[in-house]
């Protein structure tokens, strides 16, 4: 394999394993109204769906290990250790519903990679960063209020999602077309040219305008500004990227005031059953420890599906550390925020840019 050969192997893995359309169950929504719905908590397993069978990835498997050996060969160490990631995103897609998947996923989300620090006491600075906003969440900007709601795909409505998601990429013409989806299980998501948003979602319309900040400045314009400036490790993105990328977002959602109240409570769950999840707990007993009565029970539920998704993804982890971790870097350099603008780069990634 040549290096041209694995850096087309990079960009084309990721559509290729499509893992969170993979472990995404086609019954998310009906999960998530049936369980909130039960009386009795002990009752509350979990029946989710497939469209389809898990994929066989051994082709792809076999490409990104020579891939990977290739760029390590060639010193394109970021490359490489992106091309193990995307490895073990194939082998978490082979393994949806099997009692590997849940360690897989730790791996993916919550464990150090090799040659990175330790991770554990940014892990226990974000449990404790959950733990307080379920117990008092933070306020939102003054001015903000939740109590007016739309439907998420309402064409007819200007405030619902999708009319702002589009009115907003019309003003800034950014090339990117907008889609709904009943099989989404965020509320929003970008992919390679498009932005999905989920349908027939009842929400509020802070939720509206904190989604559109989210995905277009945190993910649209990234992706875009390093296709147009040809910036590779941008486009391919770097091992956690993604994970960074996402820590980048939420700081754009606290900087805006959005940050606050039932959002800050939806992270602060997905967090905590992310960790549930990654524990190898079942969803039963982990939705006994979630809810304990202080929390609106369908948010917790939709957390731990979230989380259980697959067999117990738990990508949610990687939000708040995220977050943490971005913040912290910004207040020692601030010129790493214009990198992290450029692509999906991790903090490593992005600080190795500076010294180049």
């Amino acid at each position: 394999m040549t290096p041209q050969e694995a850096l087309r192997v990079l960009i084309s893995a990721p559509r290729r394993i499509a893992l969170l359309a993979t472990v995404s169950p086609s019954n998310f929504e009906h999960e998530v109204a049936r369980l909130a719905g039960l009386p009795s908590v002990g009752k509350r397993r979990l029946e989710f769906r497939y469209a389809t069978e898990p994929p066989n990835l051994s082709e792809v498997r076999a490409e990104l290990e020579q891939a990977e050996q290739q760029l390590a060969a060639a010193k394109e160490r970021a490359l490489a250790e992106r091309a193990a990631e995307l490895l073990l995103e194939a082998q978490l897609a082979e393994a949806r519903g099997c009692p590997e998947f849940s360690r897989l996923a730790r791996r993916r989300y919550q464990d150090s990679p090799n040659g990175q620090p330790v991770r554990e006491p940014l892990l226990r600075e974000s449990d404790a960063l959950a733990s307080a906003w379920c117990e008092q969440p933070p306020p939102l900007a003054h001015g903000l209020t939740e109590s007016a709601t739309v439907l998420s795909d309402d064409e007819a409505d200007s405030r619902s999602l999708v009319s702002r998601m589009r009115r907003a990429i019309a003003e800034a013409r950014l090339e990117v077309r907008v889609v709904c989806s009943r099989q989404l299980v965020p509320l929003a998501a970008v992919g390679d040219g498009f932005v999905q948003i989920a349908a027939g979602r009842r929400i509020s319309t802070v939720d509206v305008e904190r989604t559109v900040k989210h995905e277009l400045d945190g993910h649209v314009r990234p992706m875009l500004r390093a296709k147009n400036q040809a910036f590779l490790l941008g486009v391919i993105g770097s091992a956690r990227g993604s994970d960074a990328q996402e820590g980048f977002a939420l700081l754009l959602e606290r900087r805006s005031g959005f940050l606050g109240e039932a959002r800050a409570l939806e992270l602060a769950l997905r967090h905590r059953a992310g960790r549930l999840a990654h524990d190898g707990l079942p969803f039963e007993q982990a939705i006994e420890q979630l809810d304990d009565g202080a929390q609106p029970t369908e948010i917790v539920v939709r957390a731990l599906c979230r989380a259980f998704r697959g067999g117990g993804l738990g990508r949610e982890v990687a939000y708040l550390p995220a977050l943490i971790e971005v913040e912290g870097a910004l207040a020692e350099d601030p010129t790493i925020e214009e990198r992290l603008a450029s692509g999906r780069l991790s903090l490593p990634a992005a600080r190795a840019l500076r010294s180049e």
